[in-house]
């Protein structure tokens, strides 16, 4: 306990009982005394102590709470997307757009064709260069959620077209126009929603990102199931009669799309973007931040212009951060295995996606499968996806193995049911085996598909978590947009099975870019142990 007089003369406790030897104590009064404060400087410890200790309880609960918010937060967008994404655009909005078609005499398979062609190529080209800007702005949380309500806001429009006029076939023309503009718009923005809450993944610790991601695609495929339970078994009846000059379609997609605005409600408590969300939290970034260089014309523009300068500089940083990404791919460890894991992405995660696009229509062209049989089919597949997710949880939880050796393992028996699938079908067989061997690969696809976004959050530079994410994004457009073309022209040639064969083949490059990942992250590992071993040495050498 030292303190400082106004003079600056240090004293210690001992000097307090000064004016005791002035009075001629004794000296078993003095040790009293002294005993005394002794015991009163202990107690003054043991409060301080007690103080940090409530202080260090508090604060961990509140980090606790922190961490617990931000993933209900991040999980809650699961629901918002996949009731838009797969109830709304993929069960309803097809039944729509086919009656709408029929009015204006137009294909309603090329009406739908069209569209996700131009939502797909769209998000493909420019998903990566947002991402590099909201990077620099770091306003991925606030881009997640303003995108998402862009998205919802579409929807809801597509509720009122129905209330458009329909007394000629330019009106259902026009009609049609509108429809496919709200997918287009509202499959963009959902789109680019996914990529930015795909970006707040690595803000989460390493050892959570995989549960988070397994736990995120169960939520998302469970929803899908249980939308299209909903859909499939509630009375006809409901809904029905064209309520307010309404479809019954509409009056579903108004249904849903509401529950997402009450679930948009958690989305908020996702985190930022910018800090850890950690039971030990520390920065993000260890960057110090960059200052913006805004070019001297742009000062001499009216005061009210001059704003433009930083749009500018924010735009022209954004460009050259991507550009640094193609530039210096290899010699950046972190942008090499990123690029290289990317690549071997592109061929597994297509072959995956397009088996489970393609899964009704091949069943239809082959066994000619009816609507009825189709839906039950999608939730046959959609039954097997949360199995798939829950099995990725258990083993997760129940076994230490590499990420790139699960995804190994996981294409290897993909490749060999999708070549077993090919055969059996040639052959003739019985529609239910077929069956069972694709109730398997709805189980691997929805484990892979989280599997892979968990590794590609440990992979990206936190500093460029919206640039990578726009590029996963990305690549599994255009590989869809690949592979759909090639199914087109092996439907016209009248061998529609063929595609499994196509994506068997189409897989094999995967494996080969996994092996060049694991050998040099296994360098990697090797160069940083023996780092850390040469500063484990000098530091004992010091003492």
């Amino acid at each position: 306990m030292i303190q400082r007089g106004d003079g600056g003369d240090e004293y210690d406790h001992h000097a307090r009982f000064q004016s005791i030897d002035h009075h001629d104590q004794s000296f078993v009064d003095n040790e009293e005394s002294k005993q005394l404060m002794m015991n009163d400087d202990d107690a003054e410890h043991d409060d301080a102590k007690n103080g940090m200790n409530r202080m260090g309880h508090s604060s961990r609960t509140q980090i606790l709470f922190h961490v617990v918010k931000s993933s209900i937060g991040w999980l809650s967008f699961s629901i918002v997307f996949n009731v838009l994404n797969t109830i709304v655009y993929s069960a309803l909005y097809p039944k729509i757009l086919h009656n709408v078609a029929s009015g204006s005499g137009a294909e309603y398979s090329t009406a739908f064709s069209i569209i996700n062609t131009v939502t797909t190529l769209a998000s493909a080209l420019t998903l990566p260069i947002l991402g590099s800007l909201v990077d620099n702005l770091k306003l991925i949380r606030s881009s997640m959620m303003v995108t998402m309500y862009l998205g919802i806001l579409a929807t809801i429009g597509l509720f009122f077209t129905d209330k458009l006029p329909h007394e000629s076939p330019q009106d259902y023309t026009s009609h049609l126009a509108i429809c496919e503009i709200v997918y287009i718009l509202a499959m963009f923005f959902l789109r680019f929603s996914v990529m930015n809450n795909n970006a707040l993944l690595p803000c989460f610790d390493k050892k959570n990102m995989m549960i988070l991601s397994l736990l995120g695609n169960f939520i998302g495929f469970g929803v899908n199931l249980v939308g299209l339970l909903v859909l499939a078994f509630v009375p006809s009846s409901v809904f029905s009669g064209g309520v307010w000059d309404i479809s019954r379609e509409n009056w579903w997609v108004l249904v849903f799309t509401s529950l997402t605005i009450l679930v948009s409600l958690f989305v908020i408590l996702s985190p930022n973007g910018v800090d850890k969300v950690t039971l030990n939290p520390e920065p993000i970034s260890a960057k110090t931040a960059q200052t913006l260089q805004i070019p001297e014309c742009f000062s001499k523009l009216p005061k009210y212009l001059r704003g433009l300068g930083k749009v500018y500089a924010v735009v022209a940083k954004s460009l050259k951060s991507l550009a640094e990404t193609f530039i210096h791919w290899r010699r950046n460890e972190q942008y090499y295995h990123c690029w290289i894991f990317l690549f071997s992405y592109l061929f597994f995660s297509t072959a995956g996606t397009v088996v489970t696009i393609y899964l009704g229509p091949l069943f239809i062209d082959i066994y000619n499968f009816g609507l009825e049989q189709e839906v039950l089919l999608n939730l046959y597949f959609k039954i097997a996806m949360v199995g798939g997710v829950i099995g990725g949880v258990i083993f997760e939880k129940l076994f230490k193995v590499h990420d790139i050796y699960v995804l190994a393992g996981q294409n290897s028996l993909f490749g060999v049911l999708t070549l077993s699938i090919f055969i059996t079908i040639s052959m003739k067989v019985e529609k239910y085996i077929v069956l069972a061997q694709f109730l398997v690969v709805g189980f691997l696809y929805a484990w892979n598909a989280s599997v892979a976004r968990g590794l590609m959050s440990k992979l990206i530079p936190l500093e460029k978590k919206c640039e990578f994410m726009g590029f996963f994004s990305t690549f599994t457009y255009l590989g869809i947009s690949v592979t759909s073309g090639v199914y087109s022209i092996l439907s016209k040639l009248k061998l529609p099975q063929t595609l499994l064969l196509v994506l068997f083949i189409w897989l094999i490059p995967a494996f080969l870019f996994l092996a060049i990942l694991k050998k040099s992250l296994n360098k990697k590992e090797l160069r940083e142990k023996h780092e850390e071993e040469i500063k484990n040495m000098k530091a004992i050498a010091d003492e």
